[in-house]
């Protein structure tokens, strides 16, 4: 080396110059000779020129080219005296600095930097005055030393080839262990890993150290003195020897234990019922998908998939309110898991809907006779705020022996047999067969098919007279009923379709087609067919359509578009919809009557309505039910319920609509019991546009016309 060494030299290797500078104005001032090279994959010229005191590496981006520096300079031969210290912005480079090599380690955000910065120049001039062998052993120390202060984090350094573990006083700390409680055996840390993590632990360890990875990192739960399992996360780089031989691990062990508990909870949160605490469908998904692999495993086993919904759940919350709904749910729930074997699960799928998994079945009866075992229990009375709520439940039951490779498929199926179960009027329970698979593709099928006949133009409007009895059947109006030209199955009547339309909403927008069709059809007839008493047209409302808040918005606009008189528009609406929400109809029906149309009460008779609500509604016509109509026998038996409707129609005030009418018998007591207005086959069968207006052409006398006239 050239000239004689000085007694404080320092290189600074440099990748920050700003720090590099800084660094080195406070190491003038301590008297050191200072030399900077920016470049570190070529200062170990510079630095092999002199016998230097100091080696500072200020790391910035190119880290590798520094940690590579440290380690041959370490393994020089007059590296022995030289200490050799880190400058870095992030404390994550500690461990990798230290398996390189570095003595220590500054980091620029402490506060106390430049104080450290002074106690690494001092201790280097110190190493200058020890012999060889203890500034090794004394590097070591330092080593542990700074990293213990750089974290709150515990360290440990696991010799591995003498198969000692040094543990820092902070590790021990953290598993509430004294220094003189834990010897320097590795397998004092790993005897305390929970069973469950070891093996990832000593698999990830090996992969380090053979270099199938840059790093070890795992997250697993240790052993504390208190008994309890805390989570640690444990890190550590690996120091190898010139050849790539394994010497030592050093590591840094983080208590995560919060962030562990809170992450488990909200994993909890994530597939738990916040109500009830029960697994939500995401997790019995996922179990049941776990019980469909264990079928591919095992040909003997088999499970089976309830899918239950509370009868008139609606009823409760309507009456009592969410509060005490929310309370039935939540005792629901408990009574579900006692019916429970072991293995089975129970959770809740939204609002009143459950999922039952029944693991493990000896025979697939047992899946029935766990359905009767929870309708049993579930319709004994619930005891909510000192009064007696009931229940019933209505079960779907699907089981795995069909095949099934996807868990959403079974308990689609486990639905589809809960809908026929809601449609039974005892047993309340049904198994999936083929036969349900086949009616709910159809039924799929007609619910896709209708959401397009509207842009299709696929319905029709039919239309069936009203004739006044007492004016020798004179037609005075239309009922218009739609049907669906079905581009395959023909003209459809509403019985096949109005329900789907109920369930699916579609009715709102197919109940306004209706009507704007209906008065536009009935605008064209005033013109066409001029009468002293223009014809009318009864327009049902669905119980969608009446409580849609856009109804009366609709209907004037409905009415502006056709240019209909609005008078000649009736609406008729059923009984039970009025009933439902008497304060409410009564609302809607006084915004309809303002616009001047007419409001026909149909199915008259099945709705239970009071006189007391009657009285007050604003309805113009009673539709006597048709099921009263054909009860009325040849001699005029049976006609008491419909003497009674007209006697009241007659003290409020209302006319009379007897639909149903199909037979002369029927037509003739009824115009001797003065019903007014009469509708049924015996008249006419609803008729296409083209077939009324072909009747108003050859028969004007059904119309009340003289054929000279019209």
């Amino acid at each position: 080396m050239d000239g004689e060494p000085l007694r404080l030299r320092a290189l600074i290797v440099e990748q920050n110059a700003p720090t590099a500078q800084r660094v080195s104005s406070a190491l003038q001032a301590q008297g050191y000779d200072v030399a900077i090279c920016s470049d570190p994959d070529n200062a170990d010229s510079e630095y092999f020129k002199h016998d230097y005191s100091l080696l500072l590496l200020v790391v910035d981006n190119n880290k590798i080219s520094n940690w590579n520096l440290c380690r041959r300079i370490r393994a020089g031969s007059s590296s022995a005296m030289c200490l050799i210290g880190v400058v870095s912005g992030e404390v994550d480079d500690l461990a990798s600095a230290l398996a390189a090599g570095a003595d220590d380690f500054l980091l620029l955000s402490n506060q106390d930097f430049d104080m450290r910065l002074l106690v690494v120049a001092q201790r280097a001039e110190n190493r200058r005055n020890w012999q060889a062998v203890q500034g090794h052993l004394k590097a070591s120390e330092a080593r542990f030393a700074l990293a213990a202060k750089a974290a709150n984090d515990g360290i440990w350094d696991w010799d591995l080839q003498a198969e000692t573990l040094v543990l820092s006083d902070r590790w021990k700390e953290m598993l509430g262990c004294s220094n003189n409680q834990l010897d320097d055996s590795p397998d004092e840390w790993l005897s305390r890993v929970h069973a469950d993590d070891l093996a990832d632990v000593r698999k990830d360890l090996d992969a380090h150290i053979q270099g199938d990875s840059p790093r070890f990192e795992n997250e697993h739960r240790v052993l504390h003195a208190d008994g309890t399992y805390r989570w640690m996360l444990n890190r550590a780089v690996v120091e190898r020897s010139a050849n790539g031989t394994a010497l030592r691990l050093v590591g840094t062990q983080t208590d995560i234990t919060v962030r562990k508990q809170a992450e488990l909870q909200m994993l909890h949160n994530t597939l738990h019922d916040p109500l009830t605490n029960l697994p939500n469908r995401a997790l019995i998904l996922d179990r049941i998908s776990c019980a469909l692999e264990r079928t591919r495993r095992s040909t003997d086993y088999e499970f089976a998939v309830l899918y239950l919904n509370l009868d008139r759940f609606k009823v409760v919350t309507d009456s009592l309110g969410h509060v005490v709904g929310d309370k039935l749910i939540c005792g629901v729930a408990e009574r579900l898991q006692t019916c429970m074997r072991t293995g089975d699960t129970v959770g809740r799928s939204v609002g009143d809907e459950f999922i039952v998994l029944v693991d493990d079945l000896d025979d697939p009866s047992d899946a029935v006779r766990v359905a009767k075992r929870i309708q049993q229990q579930l319709s004994e009375p619930h005891l909510i705020d000192g009064q007696e709520v009931f229940t019933t439940v209505s079960i779907g039951i699907a089981l795995s022996n069909r095949g099934y490779s996807q868990p959403t498929a079974i308990l689609r199926d486990a639905d589809t047999a809960l809908r026929r179960a809601k449609g039974s009027v005892v047993m309340k329970h049904a198994v999936f067969d083929s036969q349900m698979h086949d009616r709910a593709v159809a039924r799929l099928e007609l619910e896709t098919d209708l959401r397009r006949a509207i842009e299709r133009e696929e319905f029709r409007l039919h239309y069936q007279p009203l004739v006044d009895l007492d004016d020798n059947n004179r037609i005075m109006g239309f009922e218009a009923l739609i049907r669906w030209q079905h581009p395959t199955r023909g003209l459809l009547s509403p019985a096949f379709f109005l329900d789907m339309a109920e369930e699916t909403g579609l009715i709102v927008p197919i109940g306004y087609w209706v009507l704007r069709e209906a008065c536009s059809q009935l605008s064209v007839w005033h013109k066409q067919f001029p009468m002293s008493k223009p014809l009318s047209v009864n327009v049902n409302l669905s119980s969608k359509q009446f409580t849609d808040p856009a109804l009366v918005q609709e209907m004037d606009n409905i009415i502006h578009e056709s240019g209909v008189n609005p008078y000649c528009l009736w609406l008729e609406i059923t009984e039970s919809v009025i009933m439902e929400n008497p304060q409410m109809a009564r609302e809607m029906l006084t915004k309809l009557k303002e616009r001047g149309l007419q409001i026909c009460l149909d199915d008259f008779g099945t709705g239970h309505s009071s006189f007391a609500h009657l009285h007050k509604l604003p309805v113009d016509v009673l539709k006597i039910d048709r099921t009263f109509i054909s009860e009325i026998g040849e001699q005029g038996e049976n006609s008491e319920i419909v003497q009674v409707i007209l006697t009241l129609a007659e003290y409020l005030g209302l006319d009379v609509v007897a639909e149903g009418i199909e037979t002369e018998s029927q037509a003739r007591q009824l115009r001797d019991l003065k019903s007014g207005i009469g509708q049924g086959f015996f008249f006419s069968r609803p008729l296409t546009t083209t077939a009324v207006e072909d009747m108003w052409c050859k028969q004007p006398s059904r119309f009340g016309l003289s054929p000279l006239l019209n």
